[in-house]
């Protein structure tokens, strides 16, 4: 359960997608890898994430200490045009496994999903986050549900 509400109105009978998405992938300089989606739920009823569809889990946020600087990271919440259906997106549900990054890398856009989908931005904020202590506990807690096994995306 992700305890989170979606603090603005919400209409009655509309369903909404939201995203956390890391827009800085690799580094803020050099930006050919997209973006990476730590988090997608999808056809949420009014403001409510936990009755919504869990595409992909919430993977936290982190930035290693590779000297690549503070990563953007966007939360965007997406009016749907009615319950939709995004098997073909694919993803893994699981955060915890060797292929938990497959699906969540390039080439993800939350402006080619609203395209695709024809969605609605309604919300959005933004923060920034640089690496620290966290970050490296974050890493370590994946490797040790992957089993010391890395996929890239």
């Amino acid at each position: 359960q992700s305890s989170i509400v979606l603090a603005r109105p919400a209409e009655d009978g509309a369903y909404y997608t939201l995203i956390m998405s890391n827009l800085d992938i690799n580094t803020r300089r050099n930006r050919t890898l997209a973006a990476f989606w730590h988090w997608f739920v999808a056809n949420i009823p009014g403001d409510s994430v936990d009755e919504g569809e869990v595409i992909m889990d919430l993977l936290f946020p982190l930035v290693l200490p590779e000297g690549d600087g503070d990563h953007r990271y966007g939360y965007f919440v997406l009016k749907q045009p009615r319950r939709l259906d995004y098997s073909s997106e694919g993803g893994p549900t699981d955060a915890c496994s060797p292929t938990m990054s497959t699906g969540r890398g390039p080439p993800r856009s939350v402006k080619h999903l609203i395209r695709k989908y024809d969605l609605e931005l309604t919300a959005s904020t933004f923060l920034i986050i640089d690496s620290d202590p966290t970050s490296l506990e974050i890493a370590c807690e994946w490797q040790r549900c992957m089993g010391g096994q890395v996929r890239s995306v």
